[in-house]
């Protein structure tokens, strides 16, 4: 398998599991493929490093979506950790200063 397979093999597996997971944002989604993906640099057999990457994937994104209460009225997606679910845009009047 080329790199520019591997690499178009491990986008679809992003869109696959923002499908399976949509709750979760695109991002966030994509952040942890590319991070588990980081984690096979190096290894001399690539043609299994598309799947291996998605099974780790999609096991975190399943506990990420347990770990996470179900979203309310107001929140219809789930937030990394680091995102305050009390963030809100902020109204263009606050936004501009006199």
């Amino acid at each position: 398998m080329s790199p520019e397979e591997e690499q178009q093999m491990i986008v679809q597996t992003a869109e696959r599991l923002a499908t399976r997971f949509p709750t979760v944002p695109m991002d966030h989604v994509l952040v942890i493929v590319y991070e588990v993906h980081v984690r096979f640099d190096g290894s001399p057999l690539r043609d299994f490093v598309p799947l291996l990457v998605e099974r780790a994937a999609k096991e975190q994104l399943n506990r990420l979506v347990s770990a996470s209460p179900p979203p309310g009225p107001d929140h219809d997606t789930i937030r990394p950790a680091a995102i305050s679910p009390t963030t809100r845009r902020q109204s263009p009047q606050t936004l501009h200063t006199p």
